[in-house]
């Protein structure tokens, strides 16, 4: 009787599963057996969205401070990568800890397979790969300033930014490969698994072939990989390098004050400009120390209970290392947004820099705009109407009105005589051809330039220019004048032989 309803349970589980397959609850890809959420909601769902915020307006100041064409320097380029693999830690990871925890989707089992795959590369594989890389970054730059203040002559061979270069990108290239691997671990398939007393679709996750045959020796392999080239190996050697350069600064520092009591005022300011350097160095690289050290420490012991060597967690103490691991990561994203701080704190060029870039320029370019539509408006070009008061045959004088056309193209009111001589002005006479028999006797219109300042004469010079205008014009109005009448004698006789 219980195998018959046992048989029949299955059956109707089959008929309302469209996957034709019902796993366990342990079997299925769930985020809260990864990560707990009494931790990962808070820390994970509520301050990373910030922390992030700010990694991104802090590394990307780095990054336009540091590509200043005088800041291209060896250090200085891998401290860009550096700033560059630690945003991409935080961003890469963001969008599915904002869809899980921010958002509440946490709670249920994933799916479909792509959501799985998704929180699969998004949350483990793709955070690993740059974390890695801005490890072994923060390496290579300890050993740099190393070879700089310890051994100068071959800083001059090994550290330059062409090599530099190079490294940046063998390192990245070595911590693609190192992750590669991973993309090939699991496979997800659709199933079905009982959720308070509901069958709802669920991501089945299990090893492929090749990793599932021989599943001790990959995993043994990958940790302790990871033990000695990625966390516990990079910070022995960081140690190390950070007593070196202490010491060496301190020599230095020894040295600095001889020359100053020497008066070699140049070679002082040069040392003591490289020992900001070290000194800022040693700080980024203690910061990294401290939060590196404690989840290298924790990952070696874990792997020691895994492979029991040492039983120091039993099983039911995972979830305590796994909130240690969610907390130490926490703290890790926390030391981002800190290096920015310590260049402004510690380094003057990178202070002075950003001024420059952020605030200086801004400033200049709204000068600049300000200026250019001042001079704009002082080269604007006017126009002067020259207009003669009364025109008679018996050959009257003319008096000169300056005015400016108005957009309509009439004339304001004529000005006063101080006015005209304050309006440094160069005159434009029209072509004297056929043109000027169009001309109205009692009017006409004369444009004029003005003249940058730098150009303007002298008030004697400008009502002497003046008085040559009039005489000129004068003599050219009585010439019209002339014609006129002469026309019009000719008009008369041509009418009486008619």
């Amino acid at each position: 009787m219980e195998a018959d309803s046992n048989e029949k349970f299955n059956n109707i589980s089959s008929n309302l599963c469209p996957f034709n397959s019902i796993s366990n609850i342990s079997e299925v890809e769930l985020p809260n057996n990864t990560l707990p959420s009494d931790l990962a909601v808070p820390l994970y769902g509520y301050a990373l969205p910030i922390i992030v915020l700010v990694t991104t307006v802090a590394n990307t100041m780095i990054v336009a401070v540091l590509t200043q064409r005088h800041m291209r320097t060896p250090t200085n380029v891998l401290l860009i990568a550096i700033s560059l693999s630690d945003l991409m830690t935080l961003i890469t990871p963001a969008p599915i800890f904002f869809y899980m925890y921010t958002l509440g989707h946490y709670e249920l089992p994933l799916f479909p397979k792509s959501l799985c795959y998704t929180w699969y590369y998004f949350y483990d594989i793709f955070p690993n790969t740059f974390h890695t890389t801005s490890i072994w970054l923060t390496l290579a730059l300890g050993v740099q300033r190393y070879i700089y203040v310890c051994h100068p002559p071959l800083a001059r061979i090994y550290c330059n930014v062409p090599r530099v270069i190079k490294v940046v990108i063998s390192i990245v290239a070595a911590a693609l490969l190192h992750q590669s691997v991973r993309f090939f671990e699991f496979r997800y398939t659709e199933t079905c698994v009982f959720w308070d007393g509901e069958l709802i679709p669920a991501c089945d996750i299990f090893y492929t072939a090749w990793v599932g045959g021989n599943i001790n020796l990959y995993f043994g392999f990958y940790y302790w990989f990871r033990v000695i080239f990625v966390h516990l190996g990079p910070c022995t050697i960081l140690v190390v390098l950070n007593i070196l350069l202490f010491k060496a600064l301190r020599k230095a520092e020894r040295k600095r004050m001889k020359l100053l009591r020497e008066n070699r005022k140049k070679e002082c300011l040069r040392l003591r400009d490289s020992n900001c350097t070290t000194m800022m160095l040693i700080v980024i690289l203690s910061v990294f120390l401290i939060t590196e050290i404690p989840l290298a420490v924790i990952t070696l012991l874990h792997i020691f209970s895994s492979l029991r060597y040492i039983i120091i967690f039993t099983p039911d103490e995972y979830p305590v290392i796994q909130k240690f691991f969610i907390i130490s990561n926490f703290f890790i994203t926390l030391s981002y947004p800190i290096n920015f701080a310590i260049y402004c704190g510690m380094s003057r060029q990178f202070l002075e820099t950003f001024w420059e870039t952020f605030f200086l320029n801004q400033i200049c370019k709204k000068k600049t705009s300000s200026v250019s539509a001042t001079q704009s408006q002082r080269s604007s070009v006017t126009a002067l109407s020259f207009r003669q008061k009364s025109v008679n045959s018996k050959g009257t004088t003319n008096q000169c009105c300056i005015s400016t056309i108005g957009q309509n193209g009439n004339s304001p009111e004529s000005s006063s005589k101080e006015d005209q001589t304050n309006n440094y002005l160069t005159p434009e006479y029209p072509n004297r051809s056929k043109e000027a028999h169009h001309l109205n006797s009692s009017s006409r219109s004369v444009s004029f330039i003005l003249e940058e300042p730098s150009k303007v004469p002298d008030n004697s010079l400008a009502s002497q220019d003046d008085k040559n205008i009039l005489l000129k014009e004068d003599i050219f109005n009585s010439q019209i004048a002339s014609g006129d009448e002469h026309k019009n004698e000719e008009k008369t006789l041509q009418e009486t032989e008619i």
